[in-house]
Protein backbone atom coordinates (compact mmCIF):
# COMPACT_ATOMS: atom_id res chain seq x y z
CA UNK A 1 0.00 0.00 0.00
CA UNK A 2 1.23 3.63 -0.62
CA UNK A 3 2.51 5.65 2.10
CA UNK A 4 -1.36 7.35 1.91
CA UNK A 5 -2.44 5.40 3.92
CA UNK A 6 -2.49 4.90 7.79
CA UNK A 7 -2.02 2.23 10.23
CA UNK A 8 -4.94 2.53 13.25
CA UNK A 9 -5.54 0.67 16.25
CA UNK A 10 -8.60 0.79 17.42
CA UNK A 11 -9.46 1.25 21.14
CA UNK A 12 -13.07 0.32 22.66
CA UNK A 13 -13.74 2.54 26.00
CA UNK A 14 -16.15 1.29 28.51
CA UNK A 15 -17.98 2.86 31.09
CA UNK A 16 -18.82 2.28 34.34
CA UNK A 17 -20.37 3.37 37.31
CA UNK A 18 -18.70 3.12 40.78
CA UNK A 19 -19.88 2.92 44.31
CA UNK A 20 -21.00 6.70 44.75
CA UNK A 21 -22.63 6.86 41.65
CA UNK A 22 -19.27 8.34 39.45
CA UNK A 23 -19.14 7.41 35.94
CA UNK A 24 -15.55 6.10 34.94
CA UNK A 25 -13.95 4.93 31.73
CA UNK A 26 -11.36 2.78 31.21
CA UNK A 27 -10.27 0.92 28.33
CA UNK A 28 -11.75 -2.86 27.46
CA UNK A 29 -9.27 -5.34 27.45
CA UNK A 30 -10.07 -7.06 24.31
CA UNK A 31 -7.84 -7.53 21.37
CA UNK A 32 -6.32 -5.09 19.22
CA UNK A 33 -8.27 -4.12 16.14
CA UNK A 34 -6.08 -2.26 13.26
CA UNK A 35 -7.60 -0.42 10.27
CA UNK A 36 -5.88 0.72 7.65
CA UNK A 37 -7.01 4.17 6.71
CA UNK A 38 -6.57 7.96 5.13
CA UNK A 39 -6.62 10.92 7.10
CA UNK A 40 -7.43 14.44 6.47
CA UNK A 41 -7.80 17.32 8.21
CA UNK A 42 -11.39 19.16 8.36
CA UNK A 43 -12.25 22.54 6.64
CA UNK A 44 -13.08 25.25 9.02
CA UNK A 45 -16.81 24.98 7.86
CA UNK A 46 -16.79 21.52 9.21
CA UNK A 47 -15.02 22.01 12.09
CA UNK A 48 -17.81 24.83 12.49
CA UNK A 49 -20.74 22.71 11.70
CA UNK A 50 -19.68 19.60 13.94
CA UNK A 51 -19.21 22.42 17.02
CA UNK A 52 -22.61 24.00 16.40
CA UNK A 53 -24.05 20.17 17.15
CA UNK A 54 -21.43 19.98 20.42
CA UNK A 55 -19.39 17.56 18.19
CA UNK A 56 -15.50 18.88 17.83
CA UNK A 57 -14.15 17.96 15.20
CA UNK A 58 -10.60 18.08 13.77
CA UNK A 59 -10.46 15.44 11.22
CA UNK A 60 -11.86 13.04 8.89
CA UNK A 61 -10.66 9.30 8.29
CA UNK A 62 -11.44 7.30 5.32
CA UNK A 63 -11.41 3.39 5.62
CA UNK A 64 -12.10 0.93 2.99
CA UNK A 65 -14.83 -1.60 4.07
CA UNK A 66 -17.18 -1.89 6.78
CA UNK A 67 -17.27 -0.22 10.26
CA UNK A 68 -14.70 -1.66 12.93
CA UNK A 69 -15.06 1.81 15.40
CA UNK A 70 -18.22 3.17 16.61
CA UNK A 71 -18.63 6.49 18.22
CA UNK A 72 -16.55 7.10 21.87
CA UNK A 73 -13.99 4.91 20.60
CA UNK A 74 -10.32 5.67 20.16
CA UNK A 75 -8.24 5.69 17.23
CA UNK A 76 -4.93 5.67 17.26
CA UNK A 77 -1.85 5.92 15.24
CA UNK A 78 1.22 4.38 17.51
CA UNK A 79 3.61 5.79 15.30
CA UNK A 80 2.91 9.17 14.99
CA UNK A 81 1.72 8.95 19.30
CA UNK A 82 -1.40 10.36 17.74
CA UNK A 83 -4.88 9.74 19.44
CA UNK A 84 -8.20 10.54 18.05
CA UNK A 85 -12.16 10.40 18.97
CA UNK A 86 -14.42 9.03 17.17
CA UNK A 87 -17.97 11.59 16.98
CA UNK A 88 -19.59 10.16 14.26
CA UNK A 89 -19.39 6.82 12.41
CA UNK A 90 -20.96 7.27 8.73
CA UNK A 91 -21.17 4.15 6.30
CA UNK A 92 -22.69 5.50 3.55
CA UNK A 93 -25.26 4.19 1.58
CA UNK A 94 -25.11 1.29 4.16
CA UNK A 95 -22.83 -0.36 1.49
CA UNK A 96 -19.92 -1.80 3.59
CA UNK A 97 -17.80 0.06 0.88
CA UNK A 98 -16.36 2.75 2.76
CA UNK A 99 -16.14 4.56 6.39
CA UNK A 100 -16.40 7.54 7.15
CA UNK A 101 -15.01 8.46 10.87
CA UNK A 102 -15.35 12.25 12.26
CA UNK A 103 -12.68 12.25 14.60
CA UNK A 104 -11.21 14.90 17.31
CA UNK A 105 -7.91 14.61 18.21
CA UNK A 106 -6.81 14.23 21.50
CA UNK A 107 -3.59 15.83 23.22
CA UNK A 108 -4.89 14.94 27.05
CA UNK A 109 -5.63 11.57 27.06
Amino acid sequence: MSKIYKTFEVQENETSVDLRGRYSKHEATSETVTIRGIIADSTPQEMERWNQIQHPVTHTIAQKGKPVGKEGDYLIMPTEKRKFKIQKVNNPGALDLWTLYYVEERRDV
